[in-house]
């Protein structure tokens, strides 16, 4: 009884010591929650990839993005270690990123933002496995209508006003990503 209630005062005292640590920003109708000191790096890099969206002309994507979530939680425990980002059917509105987030290139982060919009938007947070022979030990959609297809029409409205090498090596790794992609 002694040691559970000393791992409970433990995980009590961490969790108490990380909520006092929580640094709040809001940026175009988004909290963005953080947890450490490139909190500054962590909102300019959201706001200026939102603020690109509406640069090249792609506002609807934007507003797919403000007006599905509310908050943006960045913590190095949020989701699996394998995960840059996540959402949960419990805590809708709510997209969970990792800083290895940050780490991805500005379509790749967009790309990944509208996937895990369209899991809350659709309520469907789940993938099956994957059939092709390409891809292994990786989760995809069924079908194009799911998050990997936002995704994929992110990619794909991205090319047509700025085409480039690295927006289409993301509609090729996203294609492979739907099993049943009607091209």
């Amino acid at each position: 009884m002694v040691k559970i209630f000393k791992s409970l005062m433990i995980l009590l005292m961490f969790f108490s010591c990380s909520l006092f640590n929580v640094q709040k920003h809001t940026v175009l109708n988004l909290t963005i929650k953080t947890y450490d000191n490139f909190s500054n790096e962590y909102i300019s890099t959201i706001e200026n990839d939102l603020l690109f969206l509406d640069e090249v002309k792609l506002n609807d994507f934007a507003t797919v993005i403000t007006s599905n979530i509310s908050i943006v939680d960045i913590d190095e425990n949020n989701c699996s270690s394998l995960q840059v980002a996540c959402v949960f059917p419990d805590r809708s509105k709510i997209i969970f990123i990792r800083p290895s987030f940050f780490k991805l290139n500005q379509t790749e982060r967009l790309g990944t933002l509208l996937h895990e919009v369209a899991h809350i938007k659709l309520r469907n947070f789940d993938h099956v496995p994957c059939v092709s022979p390409l891809i292994t030990n990786t989760e995809c959609d069924e079908h194009a209508d799911l998050a990997f297809g936002l995704e994929l029409q992110f990619y794909k409205a991205l090319d047509s006003v700025r085409p480039n090498t690295q927006t289409k090596r993301c509609i090729e790794k996203t294609k492979i990503r739907i099993n049943n992609l009607v091209l």
